[in-house]
């Protein structure tokens, strides 16, 4: 990561250097003076563009702003427009240089993602377009069947996620587990044909935690199961999900052989 510290007091050095102010220095780059502040106290950092920019006002190198050559080159690749392949860079590299990227910038220059690394793949994936990541994620088995699909669920369709689950849940090496995490992201139709399945796999103490997520219809069923399995106790974690929709207190009791 770049020393934000560092870089701050550099351009506050180079802007004394320059005779200039704050002011003069953010009407210059069309900014506020209170952005200038931010950079020179090191509480945030210029983008590519501003880089660029800073550069020029006080003649020097993209290099000797930011003091890291091989991600100062891909500045300026970037500035350029020329095209960026992520598996060129070091994950420390890319982690320094993503913050300064904007997302049209992001789009223009960075390619050749199919044999990117998890790792790279995960700080990269607030970039891409919706249907690019998914389709690096559809034919990627590694990640479909385990809970590192977790981490990309935020970033691409629900719909997408929903029918790639449906369709995995069946395979041999699909992680079960991985359930709990996807589902404020699935539909509640995909993700009760899904549940249901791990619940006769891994018992109802799995659905526990799913149960706000599940149609009570789902979790209905599963409370006659288990009474039916005279095994009580799990049961009254769902009870708060099943109440209502024509589903009361006293079908409940009914179902433990009491009445109110």
């Amino acid at each position: 990561m770049f020393n934000m510290k560092e870089i701050g007091k550099k351009i506050s050095t180079l802007r004394k250097n320059n005779n200039l102010t704050q002011l003069e220095l953010a009407d210059k780059l069309g900014i506020t003076y209170q952005a200038v502040s931010n950079w020179e106290r090191g509480d945030s950092m210029p983008d590519i563009s501003k880089l660029s920019e800073l550069s020029q006002i006080f003649n020097v190198t993209i290099d000797e702003l930011l003091g890291n050559s091989k991600v100062s080159e891909t500045v300026e690749k970037i500035i350029n427009q020329e095209k960026v392949d992520v598996n060129d860079l070091k994950e420390e590299e890319l982690e320094s240089l993503l913050p300064l990227v904007k997302p049209q910038q992001f789009e223009e220059s960075f390619d050749d993602f199919n044999d990117i690394p998890f790792k790279k793949l995960i700080m990269i994936a607030p970039f891409l377009e919706e249907e690019d990541l998914e389709k690096i994620i559809k034919g990627n088995k590694e990640i479909l069947n385990s809970k590192k699909m977790i981490a990309f669920a935020p970033f691409i369709s629900g719909s997408f996620l929903s029918e790639i689950i449906v369709k995995n849940s069946s395979d041999d090496h699909f992680d079960i587990g991985m359930l709990t995490g996807l589902a404020p992201f699935m539909s509640t139709e995909a993700l009760n044909s899904v549940a249901f399945k791990a619940y006769e796999k891994k018992g109802i103490e799995f659905i526990i935690s799913l149960a706000p997520f599940l149609d009570s219809s789902i979790l209905k069923e599963i409370v006659k199961r288990e009474n039916q399995k005279d095994n009580p106790s799990p049961i009254t974690a769902l009870l708060p999900f099943i109440t209502g929709d024509g589903y009361d207190l006293s079908d409940i009791l009914k179902m433990f052989g009491r009445k109110k």
